[in-house]
C-alpha cells in the first residue's frame, strides 16, 4: 500500500508486533477527531498523554492508528507500543517556538476544531485534504504564509515610512522601515523612529551650486529684457 504524503513528510516511526509491521505511523486530524470521539479526551488542548494515559484511551489510539483491537496486544509489549505511539504523537505535533523567536505574549491556537478547520480553509486547504494532514503540516503551511503576508507588508512599511520621511511636514523622528508592519518578524525588533539630523538653512552658495548645471544651456525667453534679467541671476553671459 502505498504511503500518504503525511506519511511522507512525518519522521518515521515504526512498530513491530510478531508478522504485523507499521512503518509509519503518523497522527492525522482524523484520528485526533476520532479518539478524542470514542474518548471525550479534549486532545486539541493537549490533554491526551500517551505515555500515562488511562487503558480506555490506550485502546481507542490503538484502534483508530493502528487499527487492531488493544486486547491482541500482549501485556508485556503495552510499553512498547505506548512509547512507539507517543513517538509518532510527537512526530506528528507541531514544533514548539525556539527560546529566542518565542514571542513574550503567547498567541492562543485554535480553541476548537471548527476553529481549527476554519483556519484552514483561511488558507484554502480542502476540508478532505485537511483531515488528513498532520498539525505539523499545518504549521508549516502556516509558517510560509505568514512569511509571505510579511513580506508584502514589509514592502508596503517601507514605502509608507519613505513617504513620511520626506514629505513637507516630516516628522521630527525618523520612521524605520518596519514601523509600519502589521505583523513584524519576531527575530527583528522593531525599531523607535530615529532623530532627524539637523539640517543647516540654505545659503546663496546651495542655491548657485544648485543651478550651475544649467548655466551653460541656452536660455529660452520671451523677449531680450526677460533673457537679460535671468542672465543676471545665474551668471550666464
Amino acid at each position: 500500500m502505498p504511503l500518504s504524503l503525511a506519511q511522507l513528510l512525518t519522521a518515521p516511526v515504526s512498530l513491530r508486533l510478531g508478522s504485523s509491521v507499521w512503518s509509519h505511523v503518523v497522527f492525522t486530524h482524523r484520528d485526533l477527531l476520532e479518539i478524542e470521539a470514542q474518548t471525550g479526551i479534549d486532545v486539541l488542548a493537549g490533554a491526551l498523554h500517551l505515555r500515562r494515559c488511562p487503558a480506555r484511551a490506550f485502546a481507542a489510539v490503538v484502534s483508530v492508528v493502528l487499527g487492531i483491537e488493544a486486547r491482541a496486544i500482549a501485556p508485556r509489549h503495552f510499553p512498547r507500543v505506548r512509547e512507539a505511539l507517543a513517538q509518532a504523537w510527537d512526530a506528528s505535533m507541531p514544533d514548539p517556538e525556539p527560546p529566542g523567536r518565542a514571542p513574550k505574549k503567547k498567541s492562543p491556537g485554535p480553541t476548537s476544531w471548527c476553529a481549527a478547520w476554519a483556519e484552514a480553509r483561511a488558507l484554502h486547504v480542502p476540508s478532505a485534504e485537511w483531515l488528513e494532514m498532520t498539525p505539523r503540516m499545518m504549521q508549516a503551511l502556516g509558517a510560509e504564509h505568514l512569511e509571505l503576508m510579511r513580506q508584502a507588508e514589509f514592502m508596503q512599511s517601507k514605502g509608507i515610512a519613505s513617504i513620511c520621511n520626506h514629505s513637507y511636514v516630516r516628522p521630527k523622528k525618523l520612521y524605520s522601515d518596519t514601523n509600519f508592519m502589521s505583523h513584524p518578524w519576531p527575530d527583528v525588533k522593531k525599531e523607535a523612529p530615529q532623530e532627524r539630523p539637523q539640517e543647516r538653512p540654505q545659503t546663496g552658495e546651495d542655491f548657485m551650486r544648485m543651478v550651475s548645471p544649467f548655466r551653460k544651456a541656452p536660455i529660452q525667453c520671451a523677449n531680450e529684457e526677460a533673457r537679460k534679467y535671468v542672465e543676471s541671476i545665474v551668471g550666464n553671459n
